[in-house]
């Protein structure tokens, strides 16, 4: 019999780069909004271990470092249940819970997948997809942890002026420094001392030199693709022109050679000639989404978005989907999943196929280089702009008419600045024009 092996965790906290060390494979690696690490050195195991009741295995996951260790960890506690980790959320919260873990225990309430108190937890967090397998196992049980969600969430709001989503939050970050505090770490940075990405986030993120930036940023990347692109598009021109040369010598004059030389050869590289412009394109949007860039402009991205009606985490669907052209919109409409507000969800994935598509990047980057010979990268701005003011504008007269509704809280973290590896952008580069 298999074992399965679940991988969970924060964005952007190797998750995808250990299961790409452990199955070989070539999965895509993001460095999407997640938590922010501070460097530190001298992870004490056994400590660690002793605090969570858990087995703690260190590793490197880009070079594979203590790979053997974890396969060998998990093999040994495969079949051993470990305690489940129970943190303390406020009185409020708390009561809450225990109210609703007796009730989900004694109806087996989604029991047969999962923990009670875990259950209670997402319908606290308002997680769609616990809700909706709720609904249809049981919907009385449904309806009634959803009048306790209700409740608390009214109470929180008028007492605190806070949210469940957040309050679990902010008592799982505290528990997290609870145990940094009890000499987990042997050796960390000067607390008082401002880390390199919140210095850069001072001017990338700044409420008025950021959107700046960002415009630039988007700007040079235009230009980069076009300006660079230039000679390897001028090779692949020049070898098809030789090429009809060559086979021209070879046919006689009929409707063979036109479609060999004409159909075949001009077609073929004439689709072909502009791969080297996509692979350039791709290049530049893996530096900036490896860097941490992309989630610096969901951040700044969600001031404007709640004026147009949509979620903050919007943001990133809308990225993914091709708002840095050369995305895809399924997954954009996948990542739209995780917004908790039936209404923002569906805004969202109305508008997202607005957005500048893998698919569509070869035509637009055809056209303009053919007809924009002397201002492409600012044409290829100026279409990026007109997909998302179109995407914004319709996303805003949905809002306000047909799915109406109250804007749901937006909490984000960013992770910290990585210089990406020349690995990961060389596959990123390749796979995802071959892909097209």
């Amino acid at each position: 019999m298999g074992i399965a092996i679940a991988l969970a965790g924060n964005p952007n906290s190797g998750k995808t780069t250990l299961f790409n060390v452990l199955t070989g494979a070539r999965q895509h690696v993001g460095n999407y909004p997640g938590v922010t690490v501070a460097k530190k050195r001298g992870i004490d195991i056994a400590k660690l271990s002793s605090l969570l009741g858990l087995p703690v295995v260190p590793m490197v996951a880009r070079i594979g470092k203590g790979r053997d260790d974890l396969l060998k960890t998990v093999a040994d506690h495969a079949e051993t249940r470990t305690k489940s980790l129970k943190i303390s959320y406020g009185r409020d919260i708390d009561e809450a819970l225990d109210e609703m873990v007796e009730k989900i225990s004694s109806a087996h309430f989604l029991t047969d997948r999962y923990l009670p108190r875990w259950v209670a937890l997402k319908y606290l967090e308002n997680d769609v997809q616990i809700l909706e397998m709720g609904k249809e196992q049981n919907p009385q049980m449904d309806a009634w942890l959803s009048s306790v969600a209700r409740k608390l969430t009214h109470h929180l709001d008028t007492t605190l002026d806070t949210h469940p989503e957040g309050m679990i939050a902010d008592q799982r970050y505290g528990f997290i420094t609870s145990i940094l505090k009890q000499g987990v770490m042997t050796h960390t940075l000067d607390k008082n001392r401002m880390e390199t990405s919140d210095k850069i986030d001072k001017i990338v993120t700044h409420r008025f030199l950021g959107p700046m930036l960002m415009v630039a940023v988007l700007m040079g990347l235009y230009q980069f693709t076009f300006a660079y692109s230039a000679v390897p598009v001028g090779w692949c021109e020049n070898f098809f022109g030789w090429l009809a040369g060559r086979v021209d010598g070879l046919f006689s004059d009929g409707l063979l050679k036109s479609l060999v030389i004409s159909g075949i050869i001009d077609g073929v590289g004439g689709v072909l000639g502009f791969v080297p412009l996509i692979m350039f394109m791709f290049l530049g949007i893996s530096f900036l989404e490896d860097t941490g860039y992309l989630a610096r402009m969901a951040f700044m991205l969600d001031r404007v978005f709640r004026l147009f009606g949509l979620h903050g985490a919007s943001v990133m669907a809308f990225i993914v989907s091709g708002g840095i052209a050369g995305g895809c919109a399924v997954p954009g409409v996948m990542a739209a999943r995780t917004l908790k507000s039936p209404k923002e969800r569906l805004a969202t994935l109305l508008t997202v196929p607005f957005m500048n598509c893998g698919a569509k990047l070869p035509v637009y980057a055809l056209l303009v280089a053919a007809f924009f010979s002397e201002n492409q990268a600012r044409v290829m701005f100026i279409i990026t702009l007109i997909s998302w003011v179109g995407a914004l504008l319709v996303a805003k007269l949905l809002r306000s008419t047909v799915i109406q509704g109250p804007a749901t809280p937006f909490v984000m973290e960013l992770p910290p600045y990585r210089l990406p590896t020349f690995k990961g952008l060389a596959i990123h580069t390749w796979e995802r024009p071959w892909s097209l």
